[in-house]
């Protein structure tokens, strides 16, 4: 087993290799599925991918994808000075949870969004997966809580 983390295009990965591990995801952690069915908008990804404003990392033993992290780069129009990093996704596959893949795959993001003159970084954060705790952990707090509601 070679885990490697590294930063990828959209038009390199996500066409042809994500969908399988989307769909794991979304039946992981997703709220509502009865309601609000799994339905990624790919050319809004593309777009934001020729413009420069999302960020890919992967996780792969050996060529196989099992995780990967996605930001989207941000302004805020109150604080258009500062760039964001904003999580989009972050999954890893459960077999590889045990070890340090997960850790490696946040440090990694963190190094390159610093490296990109990012100032603060935020994720969603789901709590039925420990996510919150690990973060924690890495030196990040409770910014805001989301909630949510199906009209």
């Amino acid at each position: 087993m070679s885990i490697t983390i590294n930063q990828e295009r959209y038009s390199d990965v996500l066409a042809r290799e994500f969908v399988p591990l989307l769909n794991w995801h979304w039946q992981e952690i997703a709220n509502d599925k009865d309601r609000i069915p799994l339905d990624v908008n790919f050319e809004a990804y593309k777009k934001l991918d020729s413009e420069g404003k999302i960020v890919i990392l992967t996780a792969r033993d050996d060529k196989r994808l099992i995780g990967y992290s996605i930001f989207f780069l941000v302004r805020s129009p109150h604080y258009k000075g500062t760039l964001v990093g904003m999580n989009d996704v972050l999954y890893l596959d459960p077999e590889y949870r045990r070890g340090s893949a997960g850790s490696r795959l946040i440090a990694e993001s963190e190094r390159v969004m610093r490296e990109m003159g990012v100032v603060k970084i935020t994720w969603h954060v789901k709590l039925v997966n420990g996510l919150q705790r690990i973060l924690e952990a890495k030196g990040y707090k409770v910014d805001e809580i989301m909630m949510g509601k199906v009209l």
